[in-house]
C-alpha cells in the first residue's frame, strides 16, 4: 500500500469487506457497497433531512458573510424581518459549524443589533418563529439564546426561491 492511499474494512454482521485506494474512489466504493448490501441506508438518506456548512453556503452565501465581527447579513433588499432574522441565525449557525463562534444562536440583543433593528420588533417576530417551529429559544449562561431549527432552514430556502421568481 502506498502512502497516498487509503485502506478501509467494513465489518457489519457477517458481512465483511476490505478496500484499497485513493481517498475519493475508495469513497464512492464504499457508498455503492453500503447501499447494494444495506439497503435501508439509500432509503433512510432519501428522507433524513440535515444541513452542513457546504449547505448553508450554498443556500444563503449571496446573503450572508462571516466576519471578524461575527456572522452578518451584507444582503436584504426587499426582504421581511422574519427572513432577515433567519439568515442572521443562518449565519450564526455556519459561523458555529465552522468553528467561528462558540454558539449557534443568538439573543435578541445581538440580532437587533447586527440587524439594526429594534429589540421590540425582533423579539415579536422571533415569537412567530419560534410558534412556527423555525427557530428554537435556548437558556444557558448567556441566557435566552434563539437558533435556526432544521425546519427553519427549510422555511427559509423555500421562502428565499419565492422571493427570488
Amino acid at each position: 500500500m502506498s502512502e497516498n492511499q487509503v485502506r478501509v474494512d467494513i465489518e457489519y454482521g457477517s458481512l465483511k469487506a476490505s478496500f484499497t485506494g485513493d481517498a475519493n474512489s475508495i469513497y464512492e466504493t464504499i457508498n455503492r457497497f453500503l447501499a447494494k448490501n444495506l439497503p435501508e441506508l439509500d432509503l433512510a438518506k432519501k428522507i433524513y433531512l440535515k444541513y452542513d456548512s457546504k449547505d448553508l453556503i450554498d443556500k444563503f452565501g449571496n446573503f450572508i458573510r462571516i466576519t471578524e465581527e461575527g456572522p452578518r447579513v451584507v444582503s436584504s433588499e426587499g426582504l421581511s424581518l422574519k427572513q432577515k432574522i433567519g439568515l442572521q441565525l443562518a449565519a450564526a449557525k455556519l459561523s458555529y459549524l465552522l468553528s467561528s463562534t462558540p454558539y449557534s444562536g443568538l439573543s435578541i440583543q445581538e440580532i437587533s443589533s447586527d440587524l439594526g433593528v429594534l429589540s421590540k420588533s425582533v423579539s415579536s417576530r422571533l415569537s412567530e418563529l419560534v410558534k412556527e417551529g423555525h427557530v428554537e429559544r435556548i437558556s444557558n449562561e448567556k441566557g435566552n439564546l434563539y437558533m435556526l431549527t432544521t425546519m427553519g432552514i427549510m422555511w427559509l430556502v423555500d421562502n428565499l426561491k419565492q422571493k427570488s421568481s
